[in-house]
């Protein structure tokens, strides 16, 4: 829960496990030698709620004035040192999702999916954003995916040494009460080669609440959410899925 005093800088992200010496913290890639994911596809999935803001009055009321809330995402892990946070300079296996109010303490809300990483390819950038959604912050529940799959993509091409010439990198949300459906959001970017296959195979920790420098250091951007899990799949969810 971010939307606790407190807790709006906090972040949660993947670490290594020093009892265990399997341990990495990260998820790992073949992409600095056999590039072996590159005909694979990835989906990263959350489960959200945006907490209805009680009265300023209110014992339980927490300040986040902030229009952009981070929710989650993923950078590209320097394997140096995996006791380490650090981002690596090259940080194409990036990406990150906000929610933004149209002004501050706006119940209303738009999803933007981008990267902090911009190349100078510009095949490789990407920039996602949805219309406005009325009363976001109202307790809704929303289950978010970021899917990333070679265009064309095939589960008979797993296989394939032959590379793909570009990626679909999509976002998808549904907000739902019980197994009814309210609505849906969707959007997608065609991204080139060296993103979209870094995005699959380089190696990259996953990261949830606030976005900071090196995940762990200055802060960027808040959070005031909450979240129930969080999930990556080497695989391609569709919608129903998600649903």
């Amino acid at each position: 829960n971010f939307n606790q005093l407190y807790n709006t800088d906090a972040v949660v992200y993947s670490y290594y496990d020093a009892s265990n010496t399997n341990s990495i913290g990260y998820i790992s890639g073949t992409f600095d030698s056999l590039q072996l994911e590159k005909n694979i596809a990835n989906t990263y999935e959350i489960d959200v709620v945006f907490p209805e803001k009680p009265e300023i009055n209110d014992p339980k009321y927490v300040q986040y004035s902030e229009v952009s809330s981070s929710i989650f995402g993923i950078v590209t892990a320097d394997t140096s040192n995996i006791t380490e946070t650090t981002i690596s300079t090259n940080n194409l296996s990036n990406f990150e999702l906000y929610a933004v109010r149209p002004e501050s303490l706006s119940k209303n809300a738009y999803f933007v999916l981008k990267s902090s990483y911009s190349s100078s390819t510009q095949s490789d950038n990407f920039l996602i954003t949805t219309d406005v959604i009325k009363n976001v912050y109202s307790d809704e529940r929303w289950n978010f995916a970021v899917r990333i799959k070679p265009q064309g993509y095939d589960i008979g091409n797993l296989a394939s040494s032959t590379s793909p010439t570009n990626y679909n990198l999509e976002l998808y949300g549904v907000s739902t009460i019980g197994d009814y459906k309210v609505r849906e959001i969707s959007g997608s970017a065609s991204i080139g080669y060296d993103r979209g296959v870094a995005l699959l195979s380089k190696p990259r920790r996953l990261y949830i609440g606030s976005n900071r420098t090196n995940v762990t250091g200055n802060l960027n951007v808040g959070s005031d959410i909450k979240v129930s899990s969080t999930r990556m799949w080497f695989d391609y969810l569709d919608n129903d899925t998600i649903f």
